[in-house]
């Protein structure tokens, strides 16, 4: 038995570019956990749906901060301020748990229960599902990531001479090839601030947007799944 959830992903609204929550994948309740299937959704989905529901939460709380960033990046009184470390503290935190919420799922990839090679298309369906949303979820923190690095080593330069380049977050890791991960790339910021914010509210969009896509396509493969365990 397990406690009823709802992953909450993001989706823009079309006259505000800030992601708004929308619901993604179907309510999980009481399962059958006797059926090899039924414990895997019990055991390894519930725990990683609840995962990437907080980490969806907290990137919808943290994307105000991103275009407001790029305000404090362009203003020459604050770009070398400590409001503009603040700023970006503010954004790693948010990224340092998205990241193991995504990990989380990894590691439910990594169960025997749910490896490739059960002979059971209810388990692979749900591998499928855990493939497709970490994909999604370590890609955006991935990409939030790499932006991280690079300001950080931008105001380390400022203050200190540090001259070293920032380092490229790893590829999303893959799993057995079997699912591609969205790429979000990177906001290009010109030092103009009503360019650089509406940039980075594009960005925010993109990354809600591709998200919930991936999301949305898991939940095809497993509301089958969902509906014999009930």
């Amino acid at each position: 038995m397990i406690a009823a959830l709802m992953l909450a992903v993001l989706l823009a609204a079309a006259a505000d570019p800030t992601p708004t929550p929308a619901p993604g994948l179907p309510e999980i309740g009481r399962v059958r956990a006797t059926v090899p299937a039924c414990a895997v959704l019990n055991d390894l989905v519930a725990p990683s749906v609840s995962a990437a529901l907080n980490a969806d939460q907290r990137f919808f709380k943290t994307a105000p901060n991103l275009p407001e960033y790029a305000r404090v990046l362009d203003d020459p009184f604050a770009r070398n301020s400590v409001e503009r470390s603040a700023a970006l503290s503010r954004i790693d935190s948010a990224v340092t748990s998205m990241l193991q919420d995504a990990r989380t799922i990894g590691q439910a990839l990594k169960d025997p229960r749910i490896a490739k090679s059960i002979n059971d298309p209810d388990v692979q369906a749900e591998r499928a599902l855990l493939q497709q949303v970490y994909a999604a979820e370590m890609a955006r923190a991935s990409a939030l990531v790499e932006f991280v690095q690079h300001q950080q080593v931008a105001i380390a330069r400022h203050t200190s001479g540090f001259t070293a380049a920032a380092s490229t977050p790893p590829p999303v890791p893959g799993l057995d090839g079997e699912v591609g991960a969205p790429v979000f790339g990177q906001p290009q910021l010109q030092g103009i601030e009503a360019n650089d914010r509406q940039n980075m509210s594009d960005w925010t969009l993109s990354m809600a947007v591709g998200v919930r896509r991936s999301e949305d396509r898991a939940t095809q493969s497993i509301q089958h799944v969902i509906t014999a365990c009930q």
